[in-house]
């Protein structure tokens, strides 16, 4: 089942557009009919009352908003001064600069790559490194790019808390 939608500025969508036209021969049928019945589906509450969809939009949006403050205040707890942030308006992931790796011009001195391939994989902790994410992955990034989706609260605790400990030893 591969399918999506997106919206943004039309001369973006356009070009969306123009490469699914490209790359596609025809979006499958039966995608197209599931999704549509699922979307029937979600729309009618137990009554066949519609708008349930728009509830269960907004429902989601409030799970990921407050899993994201909760990802952001254990992130205060225990990195101030070791990183920072900014506190996503959207989407499951928070970016991060952690500051031991940037050199004393501002630009990075070291990769968050080897950090998180060692250090932080022996602490038991994921996160996907900035270099990942780069036109140019063999440009130093000091960032690193935590999920906040799936994770509960006590393993956010516990994950930032293994992350400024680990940050900690570098800075030393």
């Amino acid at each position: 089942l591969r399918l999506g939608w997106a919206s943004g500025p039309v001369p973006m969508i356009d070009r969306l557009a123009l490469h699914m036209q490209s790359t596609s021969l025809h979006t499958s049928g039966i995608s197209q009919s599931l999704v549509a019945a699922l979307m029937d589906h979600w729309d009618q509450d137990e009554k066949g009352l519609v708008g349930n969809w728009s509830n269960h939009a907004d429902s989601v949006s409030l799970l990921y908003r407050g899993r994201r403050d909760t990802f952001i205040q254990a992130a205060h707890r225990h990195l101030q001064g070791l990183a920072e942030w900014t506190t996503p308006s959207a989407g499951m992931f928070c970016w991060m600069k952690l500051n031991c790796l940037e050199g004393k011009d501002g630009a990075p001195d070291q990769d968050s790559a080897q950090l998180v391939r060692t250090t932080l994989a022996d602490a038991k902790v994921l996160f996907v490194p900035g270099c990942e994410f780069s036109p140019d992955p063999k440009v130093p990034s000091p960032y690193i790019r935590a999920s906040f989706s799936t994770a509960s609260p006590e393993d956010m605790d516990i994950a930032l808390e293994r992350l400024a400990g680990a940050l900690r030893t570098l800075d030393k």
